[in-house]
């Protein structure tokens, strides 16, 4: 704005100059006209009384016209350069709304963007939190029942442990009983031997017969 008001008074000081030194010609005109004529005006104003009458407001008039087509001209360059000014600033006006809508525009895209990314982050973070306390829980329910398994496989194996001592135990009553009851048959049958024996001695000896074996009772298995 500076440049153009400095502009402007460049130029309007070139029309002053250029009005004063054509009113100076004007003066400088009129006085030398004067002069040549102050000598005999009496004679020369009866004589040139009609040309006078008519040329000097001829002169006027195209000295009129002159100074009104040179205001009319300066008044043209100056209206050309402020219009021309006045385009430019237009323009830059313009350029500078565009430019602000435009950044305006610009902003309010990116916060509508980084609102949506805000908002799509912390549903995110609110999916994750509590995806990772679902997990955490699963985890932990995992890791009980699998030290519940444990303890369960170990109890287990020492039922199925003291399940074959117990076994193994009832086996051995089991094989000592039938033991036992063998030798007491085995004995019982020794002893009605013995007695038959003892009745055969008492009768008289029959040629032929062998001695009666005696039975002895089995070896108990361990």
């Amino acid at each position: 704005m500076l440049i153009i008001d400095k502009a402007l008074e460049v130029d309007l000081e070139k029309s002053k100059a250029s009005l004063d030194t054509t009113n100076l010609k004007a003066r400088r005109y009129s006085n030398a006209w004067w002069e040549g004529y102050k000598g005999n005006l009496v004679e020369e104003l009866q004589q040139h009384l009609m040309e006078a009458t008519v040329t000097i407001p001829i002169e006027c008039r195209y000295l009129c016209a002159y100074y009104a087509t040179e205001v009319e001209m300066q008044e043209m360059k100056d209206n050309v350069r402020t219009r021309q000014l006045q385009k430019e600033l237009d323009d830059v006006r313009r350029w500078i709304q565009q430019s602000n809508e435009t950044t305006q525009a610009s902003l309010n895209t990116y916060f509508v963007i980084i609102e949506d990314y805000r908002n799509r982050l912390s549903a995110l973070s609110d999916k994750y939190d509590r995806d990772m306390e679902h997990w955490e829980n699963e985890i932990l329910q995992t890791n009980f029942r699998l030290a519940k398994a444990r303890d369960d496989l170990k109890e287990a194996i020492d039922n199925v442990s003291f399940m074959r001592r117990r076994i193994n135990e009832v086996q051995a009553l089991v094989q000592a009983e039938q033991q036992a009851e063998i030798d007491r048959m085995a004995n019982e049958q020794q002893e009605k031997a013995d007695n038959g024996i003892a009745m055969n001695a008492t009768q008289p000896k029959v040629k032929g017969k062998g001695k009666a074996r005696k039975v002895l009772p089995k070896q108990r298995k361990s």
